[in-house]
């Protein structure tokens, strides 16, 4: 299955992102650099479920236009998102928040999960609030 060509905006992004991320030990796996710290702060943590649709090119003419026609499979992504607020509930703009998502299900976004929150060193934050709709997976 072809997710995108060489030549798509996606791919162009993805390349984007991993010169941003740095390398870590294991093959395929990357290492964000987090320049801020959660000492003494109100850590938001949650996790949900999008929608998606993959591609696959289907056989065939192709359209008037000339393009490849193509099937488009609906999946659901795991997304997680970290981020610091206030004593008010307000996010903190000095923190920057980050966002994750897998495609492999459940068990492999608490394994990002449990990555991140080793990384920033979740222990020293002050409250950590886990926020999620009680969908199964959750």
């Amino acid at each position: 299955m072809r997710i995108c060509d060489k030549t798509s905006v996606s791919s162009r992004l993805v390349r984007l992102a991993r010169g941003t991320a740095l390398p870590c030990g294991r093959a395929g796996h990357r290492r964000t650099a987090f320049e801020d710290t959660v000492v003494g702060r109100r850590v938001v943590i949650s996790s949900d479920g999008g929608r998606i649709r993959l591609r696959e090119t289907k056989r065939g003419p192709k359209t008037k236009k000339g393009r490849r026609r193509y099937t488009g499979a609906w999946c659901e992504p795991k997304v997680l998102i970290v981020y610091v607020v206030d004593a008010e509930g307000q996010q903190e703009s000095r923190f920057a928040p980050f966002i994750d998502a897998t495609l492999k299900g459940p068990d492999a976004v608490f394994a990002l999960l449990r990555t991140y929150l080793q990384r920033l060193e979740i222990t020293q934050a002050d409250h950590g609030l886990f926020i999620a709709d009680g969908a199964p997976w959750i």
